[in-house]
């Protein structure tokens, strides 16, 4: 099995690299024959930089660039930006079935706790995670949590995604994230959105649900290029948080329902 790795990374110290070394060490056992695609974020340190060129030298297929200054975000955007336009620049074939998204979470609050969850449950569950999205050609695309955005504003991001991508408009966003930005995205169903995706999406500072350099674009508005082309998430949990309950107590698997029905 092969596939596309793009990676969204912030190191501004060294005691915070053995992430990076985890994430890439996880990569080297499980994703051997992927390629990554690594966006770096602006005041990265170095030796980030060094660690990628020696598993680079030992055989992973890796692309790394740093974010230019004039598009940096207090968040994980900037760096998918970078990793997205690695990819659509990169003359090769895109070879696999899927798209896997991640990022160097906890970096900046120095904890470890999510960090450790997705090198075990996300990044350590390849076969896992395949097989589910592979089981009905109706999924799209998986994350371990879910949240229900009860105040979500569907037509704004319908417009977005019209301005940046080139979409057949199958179906409504369905208004849900995938709690911290580790998402899982059937190869297919991304090149249809990478085959129109405009220019200024790399050149400029992300637009999203809250405006220009919305720091939550990739987190929350991203994914919905999926539902817009009429394809379901599917996921182990609703987020451990009360934001998944709408005023009417409709729940993500409701709002799913009626999706459907549409």
């Amino acid at each position: 099995m092969s596939g596309i790795i793009l990676y969204s990374s912030f190191f501004p110290s060294k005691d915070q690299l053995f992430k990076g070394v985890d994430f890439l060490n996880v990569v080297k056992n499980n994703f051997n024959n992927y390629r990554l695609y690594i966006g770096i974020q602006t005041n990265t340190i170095s030796e980030w930089e060094e660690i990628i060129k020696k598993y680079q030298e030992n055989g992973l297929d890796i692309i790394y660039s740093f974010v230019e200054p004039s598009l940096y975000v207090n968040s994980d955007v900037s760096g998918y930006q970078k990793a997205i336009e690695l990819l659509k620049k990169d003359n090769r074939k895109i070879i696999g079935d899927f798209v896997w998204f991640g990022h160097s979470k906890g970096v900046t609050t120095n904890t470890s706790i999510y960090h450790d969850y997705c090198i075990k449950n996300f990044w350590g569950k390849k076969k896992y995670i395949e097989s589910r999205l592979k089981s009905d050609n109706e999924y799209g695309c998986y994350g371990t949590h879910i949240s229900f955005l009860p105040f979500y504003d569907k037509e704004k991001i319908l417009n977005l995604w019209n301005m940046y991508s080139i979409l057949e408009n199958k179906k409504n966003v369905l208004p849900f994230m995938f709690v911290n930005t580790f998402f899982v995205i059937k190869l297919h169903i991304f090149e249809k959105m990478l085959s129109g995706l405009n220019s200024i999406f790399f050149e400029k500072k992300i637009v999203g649900h809250n405006g220009i350099g919305d720091r939550y674009f990739f987190e929350r508005d991203f994914i919905h290029f999926v539902d817009i082309l009429g394809y379901l998430p599917i996921f182990e949990e609703v987020a451990p948080n009360n934001s998944w309950l709408s005023p009417n107590n409709k729940t993500i698997e409701n709002e799913i329902a009626l999706w459907k029905k549409n």
